[in-house]
């Protein structure tokens, strides 16, 4: 699959760009200053046969983070996630049903900024699904649903200059959603049942350091 090649691009990359890390001039031994960080990842995968009917999906995702360094590495700031999430599946009949998705979180940010090393937590106060649902035998239909969680950044900077960072990350949100809108009524009240959604995604990290 397309995203278990990205990953492994990563991996095979990861020497090069710690000999590149090596040829760039490294930064001041005080990190300070803002901190800009954009996260993407990309990805689509078809499915011949599956046992969970997926045929095809595709998924793509920016975390941004904007953030100030204080005592050198203490992080504090914010971040905005926006997803795009399609998938296609398949039944027995070989009738087929999309879904056409966005996730959006924000909230804030707090967190250690190192020289190479960075872990930043996140308080997503805020947390949107919402979920357009169509097939070839069911009446087309859109979900939506609200709520708030957490999640934590973990990166190692593999290229470093005065101004530009490259870094590996790794993300893990877990996401509550506690408040539904009716898809007839168009009213929102209290889940049935709350809904929780936990996840880990890579990301390739562009930073951008204004000291």
């Amino acid at each position: 699959m397309k995203f278990l090649i990205f990953i492994t691009t990563i991996l095979v990359c990861s020497p090069s760009f710690a000999i590149m890390k090596k040829m760039v001039a490294a930064p001041s031994s005080n990190i300070g200053g803002l901190y800009v960080l954009e996260g993407l990842i990309a990805f689509q995968a078809k499915f011949d046969n599956t046992s969970n009917s997926v045929t095809d999906k595709t998924f793509a995702s920016s975390e941004t983070s904007l953030g100030y360094i204080l005592s050198d590495w203490l992080y504090l700031g914010g971040v905005f996630n926006y997803t795009v999430l399609k998938e296609k599946t398949s039944d027995s009949s070989s009738n087929v049903i999309s879904h056409d998705g966005t996730l959006q979180y924000y909230g804030p940010s707090l967190g250690y900024m190192g020289e190479t090393w960075f872990l930043i937590g996140h308080y997503f106060a805020a947390a949107e699904q919402k979920d357009s649902v169509s097939g070839d035998t069911i009446s087309s239909y859109t979900t939506n649903r609200s709520g708030a969680g957490y999640g934590f950044n973990l990166g190692y900077k593999v290229v470093t200059s005065t101004f530009i960072e490259l870094a590996p990350m790794i993300a893990y949100k877990s996401i509550t959603y506690t408040n539904c809108k009716d898809p007839n009524t168009g009213v929102t009240g209290n889940c049935s049942s709350s809904i929780t959604q936990s996840e880990v995604t890579p990301y390739l990290t562009i930073l951008f350091n204004f000291k």
